[in-house]
């Protein structure tokens, strides 16, 4: 409906990542991936691009090195963007996915893809809204979920996960988190969250308040704040390096300004390195953000959790 359209606009005015030209500029690159590859191509020849979220698939890898995912599951992929975390869960572990996403030029991207790296038999996509996103209770074997509730408050979309669950399945989340709760902000830090349009971003105890009141048990919480944001700032260093080398392609003025300039003001948990560090790995992002004043000055804000809930049997 029209709640569904404005939300949608909303997103694709905010971050250039969910806009058509991306997607767009995404199949071009994948189809000519897939026909340099010929019949070689697999899933991950696609990698480098079909992850929205920071770090890749290395929060989920964590995860599945002490959960195994059985090739006769099937997985629940809740906000699966372009189909990456779907094609890696069903390439390596041979499962089945049933991955939905809310903005439709992401499904129609996901589904080329997936058709490209003949993984169309295992991975199916769809459009819809989590919120009331229809399912078959206690159908999937496992749910997963990466860097989308941060958009979405309330625990409608959650009491779906949880009804879609057997008994006895886990629910795996990665996502911004606060470290104070929202209306405990600064104005600086709460600007940001406003210009993210992060309107469902969640404290910890807030997160746990959620996953419990539909029925989860949260089985564990870990920290991965610092992983996202070394990654961030990696990314912002790369960006601004092609822009000052004619040898490298230019990045894109909005990919500069969200990516580039804007991210790393939200992802500043390198409190783990000196200043002195902090400028010699990211040279050109320090000079854009001073890391004295970001990282040690203001106080910490936002980091990353790793999440695992259980329905209970």
């Amino acid at each position: 409906g029209v709640a569904a359209e404005k939300g949608e606009e909303e997103l694709k005015r905010v971050i250039f990542l969910y806009e058509d030209e991306y997607t767009d500029k995404m199949r071009q690159w994948a189809r000519g991936v897939a026909a340099e590859k010929g019949e070689e191509v697999s899933h991950e020849d696609f990698t480098s691009m079909d992850v929205i979220h920071p770090c890749g698939h290395k929060g989920l890898e964590l995860f599945l090195e002490k959960h195994e995912v059985k090739p006769e599951y099937t997985v629940f992929d809740v906000g699966c963007g372009v189909g990456g975390d779907a094609r890696f869960l069903a390439g390596r572990y041979g499962c089945k996915v049933h991955a939905m996403d809310y903005l439709q030029n992401y499904v129609d991207a996901a589904i080329e893809i997936t058709e490209l790296s003949k993984l169309q038999d295992k991975c199916e996509f769809y459009q819809g809204d989590i919120n009331n996103y229809a399912v078959v209770p206690n159908s999937f074997d496992m749910a997963v979920c990466i860097g989308v509730f941060l958009y979405i408050p309330g625990t409608d979309g959650f009491k779906i996960i949880y009804d879609s669950l057997k008994p006895g399945s886990l629910f795996y989340f990665e996502d911004y988190t606060l470290i104070t709760p929202r209306d405990q902000l600064s104005e600086f830090d709460a600007n940001i969250v406003r210009d993210y349009s992060m309107h469902g971003v969640r404290d910890k105890d807030l997160l746990r308040r959620d996953l419990e009141a539909v029925g989860f048990e949260v089985a564990r919480f870990e920290e991965f704040g610092k992983e996202w944001s070394e990654y961030a700032w990696n990314r912002s260093e790369t960006l601004l390096r092609s822009k000052q080398d004619p040898n490298l392609p230019d990045p894109t003025q909005k990919q500069l300004e969200m990516q580039g300039r804007f991210v790393p003001k939200l992802l500043r948990k390198l409190d783990h390195l000196s200043v002195e560090e902090i400028r010699r790995k990211f040279p050109l992002t320090s000079g854009e953000q001073n890391p004295e004043e970001l990282v040690f000055g203001k106080p910490q804000f936002m980091t990353v959790m790793r999440v695992v809930a259980r329905k209970p049997n």
